[in-house]
């Protein structure tokens, strides 16, 4: 066998990609060759040495150089270049490490398994903690390596890749997203804006827009109506400790655009604090009735006598109420309508909810349509007001200014290395100054 067809066999070895019969012949020829158990020796101490160095960061230029160079890149090209430097590397390391002899009998031999496993192991781990030294020879080494077909050029077990490979964008060092936001366009927008500038010296601002989820920051509209209400939350803390609550959100977007809103005598109702109190003592009592029984409970005295005593006192209470009684006048349906919501009923036990109904004007604010929309947002934007450090934000009358009047502002939100950027407060400041110069 020739020593190109050995060095063949001593590299599929380390890519854990041998079958049986390779393995034989391996096995063969290193019982009868000791030159080549000599070279299986010197890759094996390489992957020892290789795997007691400390993992290092790559470079930040890293990926835009592998990812353009796999696209023109030639497998067999790579495949040469990186057994090239399994050559040279073992040389280096040998020499750093004092190991210049080859012991008489190579582990080759006797733990063999037939697809590398023992040499396989070490070479992974090679790829993963590579010096300084040898991460700069790999980036050039493998400069033309192709990724479009799996992972048989890999160090390592060939099948422990199979899914679709990472592109550029996937993949983008965190400080490399950040400098790049940081040069962009958007930012540079920011930095024409004083009152954008001066939201971006905010530290506290900075820190909670680092933390929100991703698919909520990307909610441009949400952001929008968030800052067309400034007004309804500047004028109504009331509305903001709704916000605040899951279960009165769940009501008060229950609520939108329910005809009774818009009745004299259903909003009188709502506020009556004697009357909302007593629907809560009936939903106590009542639990888990379904909305016929409700129904029938408000509206039928007959039907609700072989109720619970307390059930029965505070339905009672509520259908002798002169405000719900006018309501329930007006229009019947419609009020009933409210008052048998599933979420309304819930809520009558969060006092941020009960506070919102008895506020002057509250209930007309409700038919508010920015209000409206922002209830209509997705569960991950709506879960950011259960954050007490956002609901500290909102209140920042130049930030919601800005998520109403600004486009920039949500077009940065989007932008890769936003978020980036805002956890390197530092040298977002120092973007600053230097763009306003």
């Amino acid at each position: 066998m020739t020593e190109r067809a050995d060095e063949d066999l001593l590299q599929r070895a380390l890519d854990g990609a041998m079958g049986d019969a390779e393995a034989e012949r391996l096995r063969s020829r290193l019982a009868s060759d000791p030159t080549l158990r000599a070279r299986a020796e010197q890759l094996r101490r390489l992957a020892d040495l290789l795997e007691d160095q400390e993992a290092v960061e790559p470079p930040p230029e890293l990926v835009d150089r592998v990812m353009a160079a796999a696209a023109t890149g030639d497998r067999a090209t790579a495949t040469r270049r990186r057994r090239k430097l399994t050559h040279q590397l073992f040389g280096l390391f040998l020499h750093h490490s004092g190991q210049d002899g080859y012991g008489s009998e190579s582990p080759w031999m006797t733990g063999w398994t037939g697809g590398g496993a023992i040499v396989a192991k070490k070479a992974l781990w090679a790829v993963a903690g590579l010096a300084v030294i040898v991460i700069l020879a790999v980036v050039y080494y493998n400069g033309t390596r192709s990724v479009s077909g799996g992972a048989e050029g890999t160090i390592g077990a060939a099948d422990r890749y199979r899914g679709a490979q990472p592109t550029s964008k996937d993949v983008v060092a965190p400080q490399a997203a950040a400098q790049q936001f940081l040069q962009s366009d958007v930012f540079d927008r920011i930095v024409k804006d004083k009152n954008l500038r001066n939201i971006f010296t905010d530290r506290n601002l900075c820190a909670m827009l680092a933390q929100v989820p991703e698919e909520a920051l990307q909610e441009s509209d949400a952001w929008l109506n968030l800052g067309k209400i400034q007004t309804a939350l500047a004028d109504n803390p009331e509305m903001l400790a709704v916000l605040r609550s899951a279960r009165a959100r769940a009501a008060v977007a229950e609520m939108e655009n329910l005809q009774a809103l818009s009745r004299a005598a259903a909003r009188a109702a709502l506020a009556d604090s004697a009357l909302m109190e007593n629907l809560r003592k009936a939903q106590a009592a009542l639990g888990d009735a379904s909305d016929e029984e409700w129904a029938a409970a408000l509206t039928s005295k007959q039907l609700t006598e072989a109720l619970s005593p307390s059930a029965m006192e505070a339905l009672r209470a509520v259908r002798n109420n002169l405000k719900f009684k006018a309501a329930v006048a007006e229009d019947q349906q419609a009020f009933l309508k409210v008052a048998l919501g599933r979420s309304f009923r819930s809520a009558l036990g969060d006092d941020a909810f009960l506070s919102l109904l008895k506020t002057k004007n509250a209930l007309a604010q409700l038919d508010d349509p920015n209000v409206a929309a922002l209830l209509r947002s997705n569960r991950n934007f709506m879960k950011l007001f259960d954050d007490p450090n956002f609901t500290a934000a909102i209140q920042n009358r130049q930030f919601m200014v800005a998520l109403a009047e600004s486009e920039s502002l949500r077009v940065a939100f989007k932008a890769r290395g936003f978020q980036e950027s805002l956890n390197r407060f530092d040298a977002l400041q120092e973007a600053l100054r230097a763009r306003e110069q």
